[in-house]
């Protein structure tokens, strides 16, 4: 276990592998390794030692046997705290593609609102038989292109048989941005978002590369855009008339009446009052 032969001895950079398949490395202790993931995902499984790891604003503590998820285009930060030994898997959405949907359709039940949490999962004693003889292959030099497929559809299956579909869905939520079309999950999400930044990071983001997707799709900025659906809201339940201003005005978070009544004006050109007036006005 201990052979160093069998080990990538890693760059600080070597997050940024955009390389589809299973690598391994050993760590030294204390060691920061940094890096952007590229436009691939990557599972890290800890075989040894322990590390922080962040990615985006997430950031936890993992120890021996535990693996997460770094989903694409994020700052990923790993910071060795012992000897450290993980096996990285890199993979893209054309070969995970089909499995990644069928989590996400076996938890059509689960509730839209949901935040990702970055947590690890256990790694089970099945997924640790496997992961101990892709070592074994990866030491021996064992590799070939329908070798890499077999072992990418063996692993999809283990997780399947080894973790709930509720585990599933939560660990792989950020991906769900990148199974369904974009423009569904902004509007899946948005209402449980109060920033761009949280609605980027709910989506599995960063916020530059959010904004340039979000873009194309809608052609305007995501600020733009919240602000017309928060309009379109307020001005519902302004007209409706069922809530006081003064409960819109918290409920919406903004600073002051005054605050709520230039919002209002510079939307739809009229006070929240002006607008209740003119509601009772054509009843």
């Amino acid at each position: 276990m201990k052979d160093k032969q069998s080990f990538s001895n890693p760059s600080p950079s070597f997050i940024e592998n955009d390389k589809n398949g299973f690598h391994l490395y050993q760590l030294e202790k204390g060691i920061i390794y940094q890096g952007t993931s590229q436009d691939k995902h990557q599972l890290i499984f800890l075989l040894e030692g322990e590390a922080k790891i962040s990615t985006g604003s997430y950031r936890n503590h993992f120890y021996k046997n535990d693996f997460c998820l770094l989903p694409a285009t994020q700052k990923v930060s790993i910071d060795s705290l012992t000897e450290t030994i993980l096996l990285q898997f890199v993979f893209d959405m054309q070969s995970f593609q089909i499995h990644s949907c069928l989590f996400m359709q076996k938890a059509k039940d689960e509730k839209k609102k949901h935040n990702f949490c970055f947590k690890p999962l256990q790694i089970t004693e099945t997924l640790l038989l496997f992961l101990s003889l892709q070592k074994h292959y990866i030491s021996k030099q064992l590799s070939s292109k329908s070798l890499e497929i077999l072992k990418q559809q063996e692993l999809l299956f283990i997780l399947q048989q080894s973790y709930t579909r509720k585990e599933l869905y939560h660990f792989f939520y950020p991906l769900q941005s990148y199974t369904l079309d974009f423009k569904e999950v902004v509007l899946q999400n948005y209402k449980n978002a109060k920033t761009i930044n949280e609605l980027a990071e709910m989506m599995g983001y960063n916020i530059r590369m959010f904004q340039r997707k979000f873009q194309q799709y809608f052609s305007t900025s995501p600020y733009q855009w919240l602000q017309n659906q928060k309009a379109k809201q307020i001005y519902y339940r302004i007209m409706e008339g069922k809530e006081k201003l003064s409960d819109l005005t918290k409920e919406y978070e903004f600073s002051s009446p005054a605050h709520f009544n230039k919002f209002c004006k510079l939307h739809f050109n009229m006070t929240p009052s002006e607008m209740r007036k003119k509601r009772t006005k054509e009843e």
